[in-house]
C-alpha cells in the first residue's frame, strides 16, 4: 500500500478529486444551486479538458514524485509555479473558447481560490501522515563494507526522510 503512495497514483487521484470539488463549490456559489444549473454539463465538459492539462502540469513540475513530496521548500516553490502555469492556460482557454453557455470570469476566480485552499489542504494532510514519525519503517544496517556506505549516502542524497544509523567495524 505503501508503494500507491509513494509513486504519485493516490496523488493524482486525490488532485482529481479536489479539482472536481473546487468546480462543483464554485459553480454552487455562482449560481446559487448546483444540479438545478442549466449549464452544469457544459461546464463540466470544459473543465475535464483543463484537468487534462493540470494533471500534465503538475506532472512536468515533478510534483507526483519523490523530491516533490519529501521537501517541503520545493514542494511549495514548484507548486506556486505550477498553479500559475495552470491558471495561464485556463485562462488562455477560456478566451479562445467561443461558447455561450460557459461564464468563466467569477466561475474561474472562484474555483482557483477554492482549488488552491482544497489543494494545498489534501497535500499537507497527505504529507503530515507519510512523513508522520510514527510511521516510519526503522532499519538497522550492520555492516562493514564500501557497499552499504554507497547504499546509506545513496539515501542521503535521495531526500528519504529516514534517520540512518551506521556503525562500521573493521
Amino acid at each position: 500500500m505503501f508503494a500507491l503512495f509513494k509513486n504519485g497514483i493516490f496523488l493524482a487521484i486525490m488532485d482529481t478529486v479536489a479539482y472536481y470539488g473546487a468546480l462543483f463549490t464554485a459553480i454552487f456559489l455562482r449560481s446559487g444551486t448546483l444540479f438545478g444549473y442549466p449549464y452544469l454539463a457544459d461546464h463540466v465538459i470544459h473543465f475535464s479538458i483543463l484537468l487534462l492539462f493540470f494533471l500534465v502540469v503538475f506532472f512536468s513540475f515533478r510534483l507526483y514524485e519523490s523530491p516533490g513530496l519529501a521537501s517541503f521548500g520545493y514542494f511549495l516553490k514548484y507548486s506556486l509555479s505550477a498553479l500559475f502555469f495552470f491558471g495561464v492556460i485556463a485562462i488562455l482557454y477560456f478566451y479562445f473558447l467561443s461558447s455561450q453557455f460557459v461564464s468563466p470570469k467569477i466561475l474561474l476566480a472562484y474555483f482557483f481560490i477554492i482549488l488552491a485552499g482544497i489543494w494545498y489542504g489534501l497535500r499537507f494532510l497527505y504529507r503530515m501522515l507519510l512523513f508522520a514519525p510514527h510511521l516510519r519503517e526503522k532499519m538497522a544496517l550492520i555492516a562493514g563494507d564500501e557497499k552499504s556506505l554507497k547504499f546509506v549516502n545513496d539515501i542521503g542524497e535521495a531526500r528519504i526522510p529516514a534517520r540512518v544509523a551506521c556503525e562500521y567495524y573493521f
